[in-house]
């Protein structure tokens, strides 16, 4: 039986002449199809609807990469087995579509494509196949690109001779274009002030957050929303203490994954490691939910490292290790977990490390983990060289 196919496709920057050339080729085999779009406020989606049944349009929030980390927890959620990402001026070949099925049916979680272009980075590739199942988070703005992030996640990544060929070379950047968008003025102030703290403009998402955003809140969740921007802003602009302030209220009142993290961060910053361990360890195993708009992992990797960096400046080394215990458990194939584990047991020889992994590890896994390991610290690399001699 034929796997279903989900292909998320970031439109935004394109025209509606473009994006209908990139999906002709995708009729009849996609299953679904997902527009990344800003939102009304940019420009009107009904002609973009209209272009299939089973096309859908996710709006942007102030964040490319959690609108598609969003995208992928959905497609996870719902059983999604692929994942395949385009930009909306590119073109994949029909006949190409069926080698897809064939390739991708191995163990592999993620799958090279050939980028074809005529510009200077022409010949390049880029993970464009994804399996939700073996996928926990993205990096990069503008678009999906999860390399290397991703990679400390996939058991392997496939190379394949299938490529992408865009219809016309895009003009201005994604950059300018979007400095143009903001210079219009259209933006709804939230999501303005997010993306302004996405790209750490720390003064100027408080300055939006202040004159343009406070005079028009006028409902329960949008006040809640401009609350936890502001937590945000003022953690980044270095006032940990303001943050907390603003922060607690709304933790006490209702605990989430999002403000959970976040509260772990102020108090960091704070110096309060025992408290933010307890924070970050909530977030990490579930105790708060899922995450929205907070870090990819922050409901998972990212909050249980952590949780065990705080325990471990708060002179817990033990329950340190007990969490990162459970973090290489769940996670192996996470490199700054590693680099974490190798600074904590710095100077140990490599036996040594040997026998505190087989603690919870076997001899095996450890192999394979470090087969797959690449760029470690010093420490990290002597083990490496040392387990696959």
């Amino acid at each position: 039986m034929r796997t279903p196919w989900t292909v998320i496709i970031n439109t935004w920057p394109y025209s509606a002449d473009e994006i209908e050339r990139a999906i002709a080729p995708l009729s009849g085999w996609a299953d679904n199809i997902i527009l990344a779009e800003l939102g009304t406020w940019h420009r009107s989606l009904t002609a973009l609807t209209s272009l299939g049944r089973n096309i859908g349009i996710s709006e942007w929030m102030g964040s490319f990469c959690r609108q598609h980390d969003f995208l992928m927890r959905q497609e996870r959620r719902n059983g999604t087995e692929r994942v395949l990402f385009l930009e909306g001026n590119e073109i994949i070949r029909r006949m190409d579509l069926h080698h897809l099925e064939d390739l991708s049916s191995g163990d592999e979680t993620a799958y090279w494509l050939n980028i074809e272009s005529v510009a200077p980075d022409a010949g390049k590739k880029e993970i464009r196949i994804l399996k939700p199942v073996g996928w926990h988070g993205f990096a990069g703005l503008y678009k999906p690109d999860p390399y290397p992030g991703l990679a400390a996640f996939c058991q392997d990544i496939r190379d394949t001779d299938v490529s992408l060929f865009p219809a016309q070379e895009q003009g201005e950047t994604k950059a300018a274009q979007m400095e143009q968008i903001l210079s219009q003025n259209l933006m709804p102030p939230l999501i303005k002030a997010r993306w302004l703290i996405e790209m750490r403009k720390f003064v100027e998402g408080s300055r939006v957050l202040r004159k343009e955003a406070w005079p028009h809140i006028d409902k329960d969740q949008d006040f809640v929303t401009w609350k936890m921007l502001m937590a945000e802003t003022l953690l980044g602009l270095s006032k940990p203490l303001a943050a907390l302030q603003m922060l607690a209220p709304l933790m006490a009142a209702s605990p989430t994954c999002d403000r959970g993290y976040l509260m772990g961060l102020v108090l960091y910053e704070l110096n309060r490691y025992e408290e933010a361990s307890t924070y970050f360890f909530q977030s990490g195993t579930g105790m708060l939910g899922d995450r929205e708009y907070q870090a990819p992992g922050a409901d998972g990797y990212r909050s249980l490292l952590w949780a065990a960096e705080c325990l471990n400046l708060a002179k817990r080394p033990k329950d340190s290790f007990e969490v990162l215990k459970r973090l290489l458990e769940d996670y192996p194939l996470f490199q700054e977990a590693w680099t974490f584990f190798f600074r904590l047991f710095a100077g140990a020889q490599p036996q040594e490390l040997y026998e505190i992994l087989t603690q919870f590890m076997s001899g095996g896994n450890i192999y394979d983990v470090f087969e797959h390991l690449k760029g470690l610290e010093e420490e990290g690399k002597r083990f490496r060289q040392w387990i696959l001699r």
